[in-house]
């Protein structure tokens, strides 16, 4: 069962029709954020180090963006895993509370199953030894329920 903490956790997302929608977790329409629009770009410049991209999914009949070659990889995953009905790119801002911080984050993915929604941030291993990114891992991980994804290499 989800904490207070979790239910009061602000969620911002593009709906399907382009508006922007804000609520919290508690009262989260999911199949509207998953039908929505990715809320940020995933920039792109000469001499980047990561390789963002768009893979057609035969999930979603559709191109979902990547911001690296690792969650490309997680994509694929997704798309092949037959519970899964629609994968979503950047699908919401994630705002609220971390003791006297305040935390903003944009989960990689969002997930729709046939057992309910799954937040993705696609990380790897070695990324999440660092403190400030396991900070947001973890700040994200009470906010949502959810938990980040590590590659394995």
């Amino acid at each position: 069962m989800a904490s207070t903490r979790q239910l009061d956790a602000q969620i911002r997302f593009v709906a399907e029709s382009g508006a922007w929608v804000e609520t919290t977790l508690g009262k989260l329409d999911g199949d509207a954020v998953v039908r929505g629009a990715p809320v940020r770009a995933m920039p792109t410049y000469k001499r980047q180090r990561n390789y963002p991209g768009l893979l057609w999914t035969a999930t979603t009949r559709s191109l979902v963006g990547y911001e690296s070659l690792l969650e490309r990889d997680r994509h694929w995953l997704a798309d092949f895993d037959r519970s899964v009905t629609w994968i979503a790119s950047q699908p919401f801002w994630v705002s609220g509370r971390d003791g006297s911080a305040i935390r903003r984050h944009v989960p990689d993915f969002l997930l729709s199953t046939l057992d309910g929604l799954v937040v993705v941030d696609v990380k790897p291993e070695a990324l999440l030894a660092e403190p400030k990114v396991a900070e947001v891992v973890g700040w994200t991980t009470q906010a949502l329920g959810a938990s980040a994804e590590s590659a394995i290499r």
